[in-house]
């Protein structure tokens, strides 16, 4: 189990890169721009910035209102 924070928007689509839903439910291109290629584990994971994601904090807010 990763210990790592995770983007609760974030999946893994077809390929390596991480996929956005909220950006899925807006009709948009939803390749995550918060990732990087981990040396470590060889997988796509989310930036340290990830948190601040205006896409995922406009999805949050229209969720809650």
């Amino acid at each position: 189990m990763s210990l790592k924070w995770r983007c609760r928007y974030a999946y893994h689509g077809q390929g390596v890169s991480l996929r956005c839903r909220a950006l899925t439910e807006k009709g948009l291109t939803d390749y995550c721009a918060h990732q990087y290629l981990c040396r470590n584990t060889r997988r796509w994971e989310n930036t340290p910035q990830a948190r601040q994601c205006p896409v995922a904090e406009d999805a949050e807010k229209k969720k809650e209102g």
